[in-house]
C-alpha cells in the first residue's frame, strides 16, 4: 500500500510541475492548437464546455 501511494505522489507531483501557460481570457492551455479552438469551438460555446468535459487532447 505504501508503494501505490508513493508512486501516485510522485505521479502527481511531476504532473504539478508542468509549466503550461494559461490564456487569461478562457482558461484553456495556449498551445500552437488554440487558434483552431478559437475559430472552430470558442466562436459559439464558452470555454467552460471544454474545460469542464475533463476530456483528453485524444478524446477530443
Amino acid at each position: 500500500m505504501k508503494k501505490i501511494i508513493l508512486i501516485l505522489a510522485l505521479f502527481l507531483s511531476a504532473s504539478w510541475t508542468q509549466n503550461l501557460e494559461i490564456n487569461p481570457d478562457t482558461g484553456l492551455i495556449i498551445d500552437p492548437d488554440s487558434p483552431l479552438v478559437e475559430a472552430n469551438c470558442l466562436a459559439c460555446h464558452g470555454s467552460n464546455l471544454i474545460t469542464n468535459m475533463h476530456a483528453s487532447r485524444k478524446a477530443w
